[in-house]
């Protein structure tokens, strides 16, 4: 029996975000942007993690866990997997990108860099929903925001992400759509009157009553959540050597998908012209 160690995927917040995304509490997810700046003070140039030959650059050795993260939220499968690249020098190689896009719309983008001072270590994700946008902080996500179009039902779903705590609840009446600047003409397509609470977003229309704005926070810390997260993935392991019916969360299938999906981007990337000296204009 063997399982990959994505901790991620046994985060409470992400457990919970995993099962409303699922059930398109907030319609369909179309965007994830991954940001993750770490330090280098700890990776002089002799360190293993710049080896290619050992830890195959950060996109391989750190950005699959991110990549897995959105496996996890969506089963769509990717279509098309861009990358891209910089080195300070000929050893370190300390910016990659990864850009995915999957076969029902989806777009992911991870940008990870070890290059700043520790003091700006900082990881932010945003997964963009119809009817949301959450921003998630920290390389394991312990808080975030939460901004949502909901009605009665959705609202109350929302309730299940750990302390939500609602700042703000405005009712859509009372919301000025400022995407159409004065000026600009009247627009081509009105919305019906009979259908005031009804809003449009990649072609769905969702019937919707309040804008919220909202905080969540698991309430422990790092340390505490990181423990809980390994012995999870050690449970479920012993779990599926003690009855072999039972369904990894993080089977082998997950790795080797993130792993591809790291791999091809690593490769587009060094597939390109790449040079370390700025273009000269033809």
């Amino acid at each position: 029996m063997a399982a990959i160690d994505y901790m991620h995927r046994f985060n409470p917040l992400i457990e919970t975000l995993t099962a409303l995304t699922y059930r398109k509490t907030l319609g369909e997810l179309r965007r994830v942007v991954v940001e993750n700046y770490a330090q280098d003070e700890t990776l002089p140039p002799e360190h293993w993690f710049w080896n290619r030959e050992i830890s195959g650059g950060i996109l391989i050795e750190h950005a699959v866990h991110f990549i897995d993260l959105v496996n996890s939220l969506t089963d769509q499968k990717p279509i098309q997997v861009t990358g891209s690249r910089f080195r300070r020098n000929q050893i370190q190689e300390d910016q990659a990108m990864a850009n995915i896009v999957y076969d029902r719309g989806l777009m992911a983008t991870h940008y990870h860099a070890f290059s700043r001072p520790g003091y700006f270590e900082d990881t932010s994700i945003r997964l963009v929903y119809d009817l949301a946008q959450i921003d998630l902080e920290g390389w394991i996500p312990l808080k975030g925001r939460v901004k949502a179009l909901v009605n009665d039902e959705t609202k109350e779903a929302l309730k299940q992400l750990p302390r939500l705590a609602i700042q703000d609840a405005k009712s859509v009446h009372g919301i000025k759509d400022v995407s159409r600047m004065e000026g600009w003409g009247e627009p081509e397509i009105s919305i019906p009157p009979s259908f005031p609470d009804k809003v449009r977003s990649g072609g769905v229309e969702y019937e919707v009553d309040e804008m919220i704005s909202a905080t969540i926070n698991l309430g422990v810390s790092k340390q505490m959540i990181y423990e809980d997260c390994v012995r999870s993935v050690l449970q479920d392991l012993i779990s599926k050597i003690e009855n072999p019916n039972h369904t990894l969360r993080t089977p082998l299938e997950a790795g080797l998908s993130s792993l591809e999906i790291a791999y091809r981007a690593d490769r587009f990337a060094r597939d390109l012209n790449y040079v370390s000296s700025p273009v000269s204009p033809s």
